[in-house]
Parts: structure tokens; sequence; C-alpha cells
């Protein structure tokens, strides 16, 4: 078991070998499985849910606004109350019907053009003597 004293080792060791590790391995994709499952499972459910016919204030709503019945659904009436929303001036709305259909502004910073990788360097002559040292330098010349 990981933490366990290895005698072989003189220390203890966060490594499991053999069937031990095999085990955790198995319970992990197990978990890994379940979890992916139970998302299909809730997609399926939101489609369903999704696609049910709306009625009442609703059907009303898209009738004024000249939807076909046959696409009044629950996904059009998200539609529709996104574009209130953004009519209405919400910013996230709005940010989130550019993100549906496409327009998104990229988040990565392309490089374009080549690299000048020649670099020279020049020296300005001065007049003055390279030192070795800070020890060589005399700042009671360079006051004055």
């Amino acid at each position: 078991m990981a933490n366990d004293f290895d005698p072989n080792i003189g220390k203890k060791t966060q490594f499991v070998a053999g069937e031990a590790q095999a085990e955790i391995a198995r319970k992990g994709q197990q978990a890994a499985m379940a979890k992916k499952k139970e998302k299909k499972k809730l997609r399926e459910l939101v489609e369903i849910f999704g696609r049910l016919k709306v009625d009442g204030k609703a059907a009303r709503a898209m009738d004024d606004l000249g939807i076909d019945k046959d696409l009044q659904t629950r996904f059009m009436q998200g539609v529709v109350s996104l574009f209130n929303k953004a009519n209405k001036g919400d910013v996230s709305a709005f940010n989130a019907i550019r993100d549906i259909i496409g327009e998104k502004p990229v988040d990565e910073t392309k490089m374009t053009g080549v690299i000048d990788t020649n670099v020279q360097i020049g020296y300005v002559q001065t007049g003055v003597t390279p030192v070795n040292s800070e020890n060589d330098i005399d700042m009671r010349k360079e006051r004055q």
C-alpha cells in the first residue's frame, strides 16, 4: 500500500507495485466509466426535455414572434429568452449568443513573421581603462 515502510529501500515510498497497483487502476477506471455514463444520461435527459413542445404563455409569445408551431420547443424558448435578455442589455446573454453562433474571440496569441536572431553588439570607445575588480575603482576620482 502507498507510503508503507519498504525494508528494501529503507524509507517510506509512495509507489505501489503489483496486484495492489492493478486494483487501484481498476477502481479508477470503474469510477471514470461511471462518471462518463452519468454525463451521457444527463445529456440525453436535456435533449428529451429540450425537444418538448411548449404551451400557454410561452407558446403565445412565440406565436407573436412568428415562430412556426413545429419549432416551438423548450430549446426555442431558451433561445427566445436569451435574445430577450440581450435586447435588455445583458452583456452575458449577448456573449452567449455570440459564442453559440461561432463568433467567439480567439483566446490565444499568435505570432506571425520571423524572429531576427542576428544580434550585433557594438562598443563605444571612451578612453577609460577597464578594471578587473571593484577594488580597482578609486571613488575619490569619480566625485571630483
